[in-house]
């Protein structure tokens, strides 16, 4: 019998519906999928995938109400908010379809051949980029739409030919699952090969590893955390063939500000940064981490400044709640122990 898992409402602490843990054999017949799709000569019709990508753009679009709707129940972002980042997803699908239609995707190279060139005659040369194959696909838990499974690394492996399998995040799994039937049947209509694309949903860290470790992947997107990405990294390079791993990880993200622009723009630069902290919990890849500005009065009023409006900003609920809360509880004490000054002797 299958494992189960669920989302949690982070606004009032709700479970969500029981999703089924995708098995190993589970995953082993998606990507098996996957490489037969990789090999059909029906996924090289230009035509057909950015037909599969705009039409997605339009399925998601059809059922806008409902995705938001299940979105905000799984990961507490507003209406608004979740309405533009599906937008943002739409115009992606649609962006990557003209890409495939130009022919942009290939950068061709073409260096005729010269035989009076100086100072040695030039053959000729030429190049192409070609679709490496299978690619696996993880979203992230601050981005449910725009980057997760019809997000810009689907929509960019789709565009140049890449079979894709998702690994969809625990946060929100039935958003994910929504929006990649819709994603799937634009793929059927448009008339690409079973296994263009694929999805699988599992709580543990487990699934993740035996599908970068499979032989058939050729590449991996992932957006996430520095320790998931180090994690994924070091399963791709451990392979008997090594693949490559295009990560966007967590960044201390240092903002440096100095005597002059606090005198030119001092609160505006308070307003903006209390804007990246506050805003959806701080949970933005543009949230600094760290921030140094002059010593002295100038300063210190600053970051009194900065305080202020801090307090004045109203409480956020945090995506994915019950994981951080968990997630803390654990590395607090080694974060007391690291942060504790050295005996004296």
């Amino acid at each position: 019998m299958s494992s189960t898992f669920h989302a949690v409402d982070p606004r009032t602490g709700a479970n969500g519906p029981p999703v089924a843990d995708a098995s190993p054999d589970e995953l082993n017949a998606v990507v098996a999928h996957a490489e037969a799709a990789a090999l059909d000569r029906s996924l090289a019709d230009t035509g057909a995938r950015a037909a599969a990508l705009r039409g997605a753009a339009t399925r998601l679009r059809g059922r806008r109400t409902e995705i938001v709707e299940l979105a905000e129940s799984e990961t507490g972002l507003p209406a608004a908010r979740l309405t533009g980042e599906l937008e943002r997803t739409c115009v992606q699908l649609e962006m990557f379809s003209d890409v495939v239609l130009a022919g942009e995707y290939l950068e061709p190279i073409i260096d005729l051949a010269d035989a009076d060139a100086v100072p040695v005659p030039r053959p000729d040369v030429r190049r192409m980029l070609f679709p490496v194959g299978p690619v696996a696909v993880f979203g992230a838990s601050n981005f449910p739409l725009a980057f997760s499974t019809a997000g810009g690394d689907t929509a960019s492996a789709l565009a140049a030919g890449c079979p894709v399998v998702v690994k969809g995040h625990p946060a929100h799994p039935q958003t994910g699952a929504l929006v990649a039937g819709e994603l799937a049947r634009s793929i059927a209509e448009a008339g690409l090969p079973i296994g263009t694309f694929g999805h699988v949903l599992s709580s543990g860290f487990e699934l993740g590893r035996q599908l970068v470790a499979d032989d058939r992947i050729e590449a991996v997107a992932f957006t996430g955390s520095l320790r998931g990405g180090r994690a994924i990294t070091e399963c791709a390079a451990s392979r008997r063939r090594p693949i490559p791993v295009y990560a966007e990880m967590g960044s201390l993200n240092p903002l440096v500000v100095t005597e002059a622009a606090l005198r030119s723009r001092g609160d505006q630069i308070a307003e903006g940064l209390t804007a990246s902290v506050a805003t959806f919990g701080g949970q933005l890849c543009t949230k600094p981490g760290v921030v140094l500005f002059p010593a002295g009065a100038s300063g210190e009023d600053f970051c009194q400044a900065v305080g202020q409006r801090l307090a004045r900003s109203v409480a956020q609920v945090l995506l994915t709640s019950p994981r951080l809360a968990a997630s803390m509880a654990t590395d607090m004490p080694s974060r007391r122990r690291r942060s504790a000054p050295a005996p004296r002797r």
